[in-house]
């Protein structure tokens, strides 16, 4: 029988659902703001997700040496409670540079408290594998399909409804975890190691071959949420037909999660699972070849939701799994910086190609990125990674 979920990681998890609810009215429309609302180029919408993401870079980085130092808590409040002002600033302004400006400082502020989420995960359920990160992910994507579901309807009458509603859900979580979370006791990194070598404890080589297919992987998925917003309008359908996928991106995590905890048990190995995500997020953009029936966008986010059903619990869970002593936070910031970078160079590279030469040319740059990356994790299997415990490195912890 399964080990029962700790209470502050269900804790964790309906807070995650409460701002990612609150987010997603937002996000997925940033493209379609830019483009549409604030009458700016599809290469500039992308330039707002780079320094969103940039900033984003720096904030993993910085919020896991906060965890190491001082802890999640105080770090995970004060970003999010920024993270909901910014959000309320945003719904009062529709000049172009304060956007951007306030874009960034979001980016900053969200990435600040991803890497102390991630680690506080570690800390709490330390035997748990993938199934601590699996139960924020599953919130989180529980939340995008609430929100996506609202977001088109409230877009079309007012994008100012979509940062209000972005604020209120980053201030239940600010208010709940700093109420009710009791993380485990910590001790400072300087305790634990004398403050010794940052990210001392896995070869260059395999946080080399992780970090390139996390980058690739997911600069192919920044896609979805950048080109395909306006690959999807410019064929003819709605603002709210895009949202629907988002809505359909977050109900299926949660119908796929019985067979993805069968296959990732027989895999065992984490770097396996995010193999198979590559191969799903390939077969997402082969789908958009055919982009001219809406089904292909539907089978197309289908396959995507797959792999990212694969991806997102595994990249933390191994990090957690290499990770020494005293630096938990700092990996979990450097996979978190792997990820935002994907995110960063993916529109901007993404909408550079897109207008230069067209849609099909660009699908096409992503399925090769995610081979390279398959490529890349295809190397971490049974060499390096090898040496971490074991119950880290199973499919959904034990049993």
């Amino acid at each position: 029988m399964a080990e029962r979920v700790p209470r502050p990681i269900l804790l964790l998890g309906a807070c995650t659902l409460a701002s990612s609810a609150g987010a997603s009215l937002m996000w997925p429309l940033v493209t379609l703001y830019v483009h549409n609302q604030l009458h700016q180029s599809l290469a500039a919408a992308g330039l707002v997700l780079m320094l969103q993401s940039l900033a984003g870079v720096v904030g993993q980085m910085a919020g896991g040496l906060l965890y190491d130092r001082i802890g999640g808590k105080l770090p995970l409040v004060a970003a999010m409670a920024a993270c909901a002002g910014i959000c309320a600033l945003l719904a009062e302004t529709s000049a172009w540079w304060p956007y951007i400006a306030l874009m960034t400082l979001f980016g900053l502020a969200n990435g600040i408290a991803q890497a102390p989420t991630n680690a506080l995960v570690a800390a709490i359920w330390p035997g748990g594998g993938r199934s601590g990160f699996n139960v924020l992910y599953v919130a989180n994507n529980i939340g995008v399909a609430l929100g996506a579901a609202a977001g088109g309807v409230l877009a079309e009458r007012s994008f100012a409804l979509t940062f209000g509603g972005a604020a209120a859900g980053y201030a239940i979580y600010t208010v709940v975890v700093a109420l009710a979370l009791r993380p485990p006791a910590h001790r400072p990194a300087m305790a634990v190691d004398g403050g010794g070598r940052l990210l001392r404890g896995a070869g260059p080589r395999t946080l080399a071959l992780l970090g390139v297919g996390l980058i690739l992987a997911n600069a192919a998925y920044a896609q979805w949420q950048s080109a395909v917003a306006v690959y999807l309008t410019t064929n003819g359908f709605s603002t709210a037909a895009y949202s629907v996928l988002w809505t359909l991106n977050g109900g299926l995590v949660v119908a796929f999660q019985p067979a993805a905890t069968r296959i990732a048990r027989r895999l065992k190995r984490l770097e396996q699972q995010l193999v198979l995500a590559t191969a799903f997020y390939a077969l997402g953009f082969a789908a958009l070849f055919f982009g001219h029936w809406y089904v292909a966008f539907v089978v197309g986010m289908a396959a995507m939701t797959a792999g990212e059903v694969f991806e997102r619990p595994a990249s933390p869970a191994l990090m957690a799994a290499i990770a020494p002593p005293g630096q938990a936070g700092a990996y979990q910031g450097l996979v978190g910086t792997f990820l935002s970078g994907g995110r960063m160079v993916g529109p901007l590279v993404g909408g550079l190609v897109y207008d230069a030469a067209g849609p099909t040319a660009l699908w096409a740059a992503a399925i090769a990125a995610c081979a390279i990356a398959a490529g890349s994790y295809s190397r971490l299997v049974g060499r390096e990674t090898a040496a971490s415990p074991p119950a880290a490195m199973t499919g959904d912890g034990p049993a």
